[in-house]
């Protein structure tokens, strides 16, 4: 009895969780005003995490700036850093400024960049660490 009663809220506890990520990033998504027509993927990046995970998604962003698919969302307190990485400089329309740190205040993001497919029914964040960020990018490269 007690194993099926944890088998239930381990069971329920998952579900509720993608169902939570899901409405967060649709708020994200309406705080910011981002039009999602044609987007497949989010990119919410840190720019209090990881220094080389965030360099590498600058540069993937850069490399990609023609692509209508991919939206990145720069996620801070403020606009400090975001300005000294030239991020405001940029003509990206798909390139959104978070400087009041919804996304982190959402529990979207934390210390690496997240990845979030909205092609699926429950967009669950990928982390995008040293270890995945490579492979995801050239997946991003190819399936996008």
């Amino acid at each position: 009895m007690v194993k099926v009663l944890f088998q239930l809220l381990v069971i329920g506890c998952s579900f509720f969780s993608c169902s939570t990520e899901k409405s967060e990033i649709e708020t994200l998504i309406n705080d910011l005003n981002i039009h999602v027509e044609g987007i497949n993927a989010i990119i919410v990046v840190p720019l209090d995490g990881c220094s080389g995970c965030i360099h590498k998604t600058v540069n993937f962003m850069a490399e990609n700036v023609g692509r209508k698919n991919i939206a990145y969302v720069i996620t801070d307190y403020g606009i400090k850093r975001a300005k000294m990485m030239h991020l405001y400089e940029q003509e990206n329309p798909m390139l959104f400024m978070d400087s009041k740190a919804r996304a982190r205040k959402l529990g979207l993001v934390k210390f690496y960049p997240v990845l979030y497919n909205l092609d699926s029914d429950n967009p669950q964040g990928i982390e995008l660490t040293a270890l995945t960020i490579d492979s995801v990018f050239h997946e991003l490269k190819s399936q996008f």
